[in-house]
């Protein structure tokens, strides 16, 4: 049974961190093996299946199973591929340290074990991104925004130290004046 954990520390705190993690509409804005989710609601209800487009051959369905301040668990089931995935949230006040754990088992994955190695790190990643539109926009999260600022924040992206100059940055929603004298 495969596992792969990764841990990042995010400049969020743990409400904000776990918060994105429910939004069940907004999965596939962060997690790279989710499309789309089939559903109206807004946050994830305990237990219940929604049904997901997926990366994964076949109909699929992401079920949360845990949900609690400090982690929330998932099960994305599709033929031949099930993945627990594991979200552990550490409150270190204004920001979090977030660990990320896969297990997978069936046959698909076996065929993918070595492909899926970084995927915790990926989404770790993203959801920094998410995590820093969030706190940014005080809490209101917007779709768009982490296109828009992946580049400057992710570790593949940002300055190049050889060329350095500032990363420029266009949101979707409208500028918040932060600490400015009027």
């Amino acid at each position: 049974m495969p596992q792969y954990t990764a841990t990042r520390v995010l400049q969020a705190d743990q409400k904000t961190v776990r918060d994105i993690l429910l939004e069940i509409g907004q999965l596939p804005d962060w997690n790279p093996a989710v499309h789309s989710i089939d559903t109206d609601d807004r946050i994830a209800a305990l237990g219940k299946r929604y049904p997901a487009g997926t990366r994964l051959p076949g109909r699929a369905f992401v079920t949360y199973t845990h949900i609690q301040a400090d982690g929330v668990d998932w099960r994305l089931e599709a033929p031949g591929a099930v993945e627990e995935g594991r979200w552990r949230i550490t409150n270190l006040g204004s920001i979090s340290e977030v660990a990320h754990t896969m297990i997978h088992t069936g046959p698909v994955f076996m065929l993918l074990r070595h492909a899926m190695r970084a995927v915790p790190d990926l989404r770790l990643d993203r959801l920094q991104v998410r995590a820093a539109v969030a706190t940014v926009d005080l809490g209101r999260l917007q779709p768009g925004d982490e296109a828009a600022v992946a580049h400057a924040v992710l570790p593949a992206g940002g300055v190049d130290a050889l060329d350095p100059e500032l990363a420029e940055v266009a949101l979707a929603g409208a500028a918040v004046t932060v600490g400015v004298d009027q």
